[in-house]
């Protein structure tokens, strides 16, 4: 059954990607300026 719930979570995320292409794009610049900036802080 977790093995059918994680096919149906990926083919969900994969349709997301599809439907949304310009949402992914935005989500991934977001993330990647996040990590610079936290590699970029001090300790």
């Amino acid at each position: 059954m977790a093995v059918q719930e994680c096919r149906s979570s990926a083919l969900t995320e994969h349709e997301k990607t599809q439907a949304y292409p310009e949402a992914v794009e935005t989500a991934h610049a977001d993330y990647f300026a996040v990590m610079q900036q936290r590699d970029r802080s001090p300790v």
